[in-house]
């Protein structure tokens, strides 16, 4: 369950960054949801990650292949987010970053929800429960939280690499 949590991570972050963080109006706030939806097919689905380079690397590709960005470094920086995001401010409240983060992103979907047209709202219906499951899942796994922000790190770190 751990990866799937990394592959929603990303989804969130690239989003975020891609859209400056501004989900002021209900046209953004759609148009977040729609890309996190789009780069994270696995809030819909039961897609299964057997490493953190393949969680990672199925975020990029989801974003590439989906076109929204034309920044190369787009992609990777949504990777070092995902590593801050999972590192937490300190050791002692480093689950708390991801607890806000899937919060966070569970009551955008559910805010969205209200605006889509009725064939959206089951996606929208069905992502913020996984999101919920993924608060519990985080909430009661902080030791593996440390482990999946180094690893998506060195992910970082190899994809950045890769593109010099």
């Amino acid at each position: 369950m751990e990866l799937g949590s990394l592959f929603h991570l990303y989804a969130y972050t690239f989003s975020l960054k891609l859209y400056n963080g501004d989900l002021s109006e209900d046209l953004m706030l759609q148009e977040f949801c729609e890309t996190v939806l789009g780069v994270s097919g696995v809030l819909n689905s039961r897609q299964v990650f057997s490493s953190t380079a393949e969680a990672m690397q199925a975020g990029v590709q989801a974003v590439l292949s989906g076109r929204y960005t034309s920044d190369p470094e787009g992609p990777s920086e949504a990777m070092k987010s995902v590593a801050h995001v999972l590192m937490g401010e300190n050791k002692t409240s480093q689950k708390y970053y991801t607890l806000a983060a899937l919060s966070h992103l569970a009551g955008l979907l559910r805010n969205a929800k209200k605006l889509v047209e009725k064939e959206c709202k089951k996606k929208l219906f069905e992502a913020p429960k996984k999101c919920e499951f993924l608060l519990a899942w985080a909430n009661e796994h902080e030791d593996t939280l440390m482990l999946l922000a180094v690893e998506a790190q060195m992910e970082f770190k190899i994809h950045r690499d890769r593109l010099k």
